[in-house]
């Protein structure tokens, strides 16, 4: 296993409450489920997304020039406004002004002091409880 996935699993293994917090809340029957009929309409959309990028990566194989060198699509992880906000819910913490601040989990510090996401803390989100709401395809190379 590479160092990023132990990473990842080290991450999901500290955090396990709270990850199966969030999982039950995004959970499909769930009192969230049943509050945001939106919910179901991107479970939808995110197969519609992933059957589209699985499409446009076999149609690049014949003859069309490739998106990168490996002749692959580079996906970017686009989790819906509702899904996040339960995200922020569970794990945001903020100051007194209601700003985002470097809780060393789902946000920290970037060398020049602005907050940004914590990658290893999101990708562990995206294996977790974020699996089923994660847009992005699996990369393959085509060559």
């Amino acid at each position: 296993m590479p160092s990023s996935g132990i990473k990842i699993n080290r991450i999901k293994a500290q955090n396990k409450q709270q990850m199966d917090l969030l999982e039950d809340v995004l959970a499909p029957g769930s009192d969230l489920y049943k509050r945001v009929p939106r919910l179901e309409e991107i479970a939808e959309a995110r197969v519609a997304h992933k059957n589209k990028f699985n499409t446009i990566q076999k149609l690049s194989q014949f003859g069309a020039t490739g998106f990168n060198e490996e002749r692959s699509l580079q996906y970017v992880a686009q989790i819906d406004q509702a899904i996040w906000s339960a995200v922020l819910a569970v794990f945001a913490q903020y100051d007194e002004q209601g700003n985002l601040v470097d809780d060393g989990l789902l946000y920290k510090k970037d060398h020049r002091g602005n907050i940004i996401i914590n990658r290893d803390f999101f990708y562990a989100l995206l294996e977790g409880p974020l699996k089923n709401y994660d847009m992005r395809g699996k990369n393959s190379i085509m060559v």
